[in-house]
């Protein structure tokens, strides 16, 4: 069952948040991820919930988005992240689609 990274970011140094998205897409394909959505326009229905970016990733399941935040290939993105970005960041459970 697929797993769904979602975070809601506010990018802060550009070269860093440069650096920091360069190095999460390596570590993020290198894991089996695909993005789904990566900081395109937002709407709000409902809510008061203002993000500025959004970015989801869609990975194979829990086990390998779990693998993928603790992996050395992301540590080098975390490693910039603070400079980078700051944001929420949820992982979500996909639902099984019936046949």
């Amino acid at each position: 069952m697929p797993a769904y990274l979602i975070s809601d970011l506010i990018p802060r140094e550009a070269p860093e948040f440069q650096q920091y998205r360069s190095l999460a897409a390596e570590a993020i394909r290198i894991h089996g991820g695909r993005y789904i959505a990566r900081g395109g326009g937002i709407e709000v229905l409902e809510g008061d919930w203002s993000p500025t970016a959004v970015v989801m990733v869609e990975f194979p399941d829990m086990a390998t988005a779990r693998a993928w935040y603790a992996s050395p290939a992301y540590a080098k993105a975390l490693a910039v992240r603070d400079k980078a970005l700051s944001r929420n960041l949820i992982l979500v459970d996909g639902a099984a689609i019936a046949p």
